[in-house]
């Protein structure tokens, strides 16, 4: 820069206008008139930002020079000015953390959802990556909102800053606003669905919807259970202090959830922290309906199923129950020819089973006489014959 454009910079920088006013007086606009002021170098998105040529009013937005900044507007200055590469003098505050250079711009019409041209950086983006809660706020109540889905997210880009709080205020705001998000879940249920280890750890800390039900019917530990993931069950139970009560779709519990994972060590674990074994759903289903239920396809896991059974038999469940309808679950199972399995066979048969247990009228056995078993014929035949 030079002398003259120098003389009026140190002004921007000390926000003092009485100084500036003088230079005007003693060199007129002509100076400022001229794009060649810097700023500090700013790095983002992996790139240098360019910070030369910018004008008087970006510099001042940058160093939150308010007094200058009224004061070039009454000059009449635009305060939408624009710079080479797109960026408003909005952007550069944000950038500066000028909080209240932010608020005069947005009065003044800068676009809080303008994007630079090959740019993801929007408003709301630059200030998710500074991590400023304020002027997030601030952006929100000039009505930002987030860009297409083809630029990158701030929530996300926070989360990769390490913006703590800065996430969860923006990430919250994604899962409210968002088209995609139809299941009406909490941010800590879509960080889970989406398998966002980072975000889980930040939002559990925060405990405040571990336990909240979406309207359809899921749960933080339904969906940790889904996935199958123990480290998350544990997490959120021993540190989110998740309710071991709390119901969801049909009425189904932790239990239920459990049983439906067909794992042996998420079982014992949720029974051990006090899961109840006895809980019903509405239809009046136990945990064993829901591990005969979801019984995986992989040969490979069989006995982790025949585990599972075995944990739940021994905590006081039964073949023998009935549901509210008068219908058995182990009827169900054998029903269903694509989900039996031998060895998962051999073993219910080797339980206690009673046979004679009404079922609409007729007997448990009447039932299983009349159904077709193609190779496993033999066994349920054999099974038969001994309990008569």
């Amino acid at each position: 820069m030079n002398g003259g454009i120098s003389k009026f910079y140190q002004c921007f920088v000390r926000n003092d206008v009485d100084k500036l006013r003088y230079l005007v007086e003693e060199f007129g606009l002509e100076f400022l008139k001229r794009d060649e002021f810097l700023i500090p170098c700013i790095s983002c998105e992996n790139n240098l930002i360019n910070c030369t040529n910018k004008s008087c009013i970006h510099v001042c937005a940058y160093f939150n020079s308010i007094e200058c900044l009224l004061y070039l507007f009454s000059l009449g200055f635009n305060p939408n000015s624009k710079d080479s590469t797109g960026f408003l003098p909005l952007h550069f505050a944000i950038f500066g953390e000028a909080v209240d250079a932010v608020v005069i711009l947005l009065r003044y019409w800068n676009d809080p959802n303008s994007i630079p041209i090959n740019t993801n950086l929007s408003p709301l983006f630059i200030a998710a990556r500074m991590g400023n809660v304020k002027i997030i706020q601030i952006l929100f109540h000039y009505h930002a909102i987030y860009p297409n889905p083809k630029y990158l997210s701030p929530a996300l880009e926070a989360l990769r800053c390490n913006k703590n709080e800065a996430f969860k205020i923006l990430f919250k705001h994604e899962c409210d606003k968002s088209v995609t998000n139809k299941k009406d879940f909490t941010p800590l249920m879509l960080a889970i669905a989406n398998k966002m280890d980072e975000a889980i750890n930040i939002l559990i800390e925060d405990n405040n919807d571990i336990d909240t039900v979406s309207t359809n019917g899921v749960c933080a530990l339904s969906l940790a259970c889904q996935d199958r993931n123990l480290k998350l069950i544990e997490k959120l139970i021993l540190r989110g202090y998740a309710s071991l009560s709390v119901k969801a779709a049909g009425g189904s519990s932790l239990i239920h959830w459990a049983g439906a994972t067909c794992s042996p060590e998420i079982l014992k674990f949720v029974i051990n922290c006090g899961a109840n074994v006895m809980d019903r759903t509405d239809r009046g289903e136990s945990a064993l309906s829901f591990v005969l239920r979801f019984i995986p396809s992989n040969d490979k896991e069989i006995n982790d199923v025949i585990e599972s059974l075995k944990i739940l038999l021994s905590n006081g469940l039964t073949f023998n129950e009935k549901l509210n309808d008068g219908s058995v679950p182990l009827l169900e199972y054998l029903i269903d020819k694509s989900k039996i399995n031998e060895k998962i066979l051999i073993f219910i048969l080797s339980t206690n089973i009673n046979l004679e247990m009404p079922v609409f009228n007729r007997t448990l056995k009447y039932f299983i006489q009349r159904m077709k078993f193609g190779k496993l014929q033999n066994l349920i035949d054999d099974f038969l014959s001994k309990t008569k």
